[in-house]
């Protein structure tokens, strides 16, 4: 295992981690040389994909690299099912919350930045949403037992396009106030969280409880949930929302997510960034991303602030 000189490279001013649930053909060790390899400070570690007595290894990867294990997700990962966990279809909050409670346990070892949560639903704008009070009620369970380890939790709202009900950071926060637990922060998301007519306002307001913002960019004609491209791309709101992020004084993490189907979610997009060898999309999503930063910085210095539409 070949190290990365760290030390060839310039450090860049904002902290860079990529979310493994985006490198589906990846093993957990294959994550780690790779997000190492394109100039992340750290992997966003899926424990689906850690086999059982790998830890000491993973360990041993994470500290060869000079990597840290950043905003990690857990076996399962939301307190009501989603689509994409089919295996927890059947789970009740109850259910889902204690077994967040025991990865949280487990994925202590790592020191990792934070433990993702996201409230779940059943993802179908179609239909009316999800109880927020067994959200509210799970997300004790899990902060409990994060808090133990002395741990944060990174909760993502979704997309209310997608049916979500918890959808915007004012939600979020409402949710996270009625757990009464201060280890729990938020998370959003770029796909998810684009079109929220309050985006900006909120970013500012709550940018003290934002633990990270998983970047990436939504497609012009979305396809499906599985359907993201690199940050940059499509709607090209992500600039914005960094350019927000910055001037509100943000320093938590910028997390890589992007889902692109190869066929494994039911659509062989032609497209699909998933079909490319992992390292080069990566790649391309770090330099996108840094591109994105970088003109997020301009339009900040010659006095162009995001505002919300009216």
């Amino acid at each position: 295992m070949g190290k990365v000189n760290q030390a060839m490279r310039p450090e860049p001013e904002y902290k860079y981690a990529v979310c493994c649930w985006s490198t589906p053909k990846n093993s957990c060790i294959e994550d780690i040389e790779q997000c190492a390899a394109i100039g992340a400070q750290g992997v966003g570690l899926f424990e689906q994909k850690i086999a059982p007595g790998q830890e000491e290894e993973i360990e041993q990867a994470l500290a060869h690299h000079g990597m840290q294990a950043g905003i990690v997700v857990p076996h399962d990962w939301t307190i009501l099912p989603v689509p994409l966990n089919p295996a927890a279809r059947s789970l009740t909050w109850r259910d889902l919350s204690a077994n967040i409670a025991a990865s949280c346990k487990r994925l202590a070892r790592y020191k990792p930045a934070a433990i993702l949560v996201g409230p779940g639903g059943h993802g179908d704008p179609s239909l009316e949403g999800h109880p927020i009070q067994d959200v509210v009620e799970g997300l004790k369970v899990i902060a409990d037992a994060a808090g133990e380890e002395g741990l944060r939790i990174a909760f993502e709202p979704y997309a209310r396009r997608r049916g979500a009900v918890i959808h915007n950071l004012t939600i979020a926060m409402d949710v996270i106030d009625k757990s009464g637990r201060d280890n729990v922060g938020l998370l959003p998301d770029v796909w998810h969280y684009w079109p929220e007519p309050n985006a900006h306002a909120e970013l500012r307001q709550y940018v003290d409880h934002i633990i990270g913002l998983q970047v990436n960019d939504s497609r012009i004609q979305e396809r499906s949930w599985c359907d993201r491209v690199q940050p940059g791309w499509g709607h090209n709101k992500c600039r914005e929302m960094v350019a927000t992020l910055i001037d509100a004084g943000f320093n938590g993490w910028y997390d890589y997510e992007v889902f692109s189907d190869d066929g494994r979610w039911g659509n062989a997009w032609p497209d699909s960034l998933w079909a490319k060898p992992h390292q080069e999309f990566l790649q391309e999503g770090y330099d996108n991303f840094a591109r994105v930063y970088s003109e997020a910085k301009q339009m900040l210095a010659v006095g162009m602030r995001p505002v919300d539409a009216a």
